[in-house]
């Protein structure tokens, strides 16, 4: 049986507010849910505070994401979540597992790729990156 696994997703982007942010982790987790992932939810910014109505804050931008450990999945996963990276230096991205993070923002394609690729290697994951 494959063993369970979490990573957490944090977009960030230095011109966007916390409403575009969550926007676009909806849709990147969207995405993810397409992919062979057990469950992808809102990740936790902490305790709200007293008197809120809300139990817990979320994070803007943040996802946490529960997967088997199966060959590629985490490449598809890190590639899909690569893309949101295309098009705005002002955006990055934090990948987080097992308490190794993965940073990525404004980078050529080929930097990119190999940084991608040695997080991927030290994780397990025997699937090559590809073009993001």
């Amino acid at each position: 049986m494959a063993q369970t696994r979490e990573l957490t997703l944090e977009l960030g982007d230095a011109d966007a507010d916390p409403t575009e942010l969550d926007a676009d982790a909806r849709r990147l987790r969207s995405r993810l849910l397409d992919l062979d992932v057990e469950d992808v939810t809102a990740l936790s910014g902490g305790t709200a505070p007293p008197g809120s109505k809300g139990a817990e804050l979320l994070m803007a931008g943040g996802l946490l994401v529960t997967l088997l450990q199966t060959p590629g999945l985490l490449t598809s996963i890190v590639s899909s979540a690569g893309t949101w990276l295309s098009g705005r230096s002002s955006r990055s991205l934090k990948v987080t597992m097992d308490g190794d993070t993965l940073e990525l923002s404004a980078a050529s394609d080929l930097e990119r790729e190999a940084v991608v690729g040695a997080w991927l290697a030290k994780h397990g994951d025997q699937a090559q990156p590809g073009p993001e």
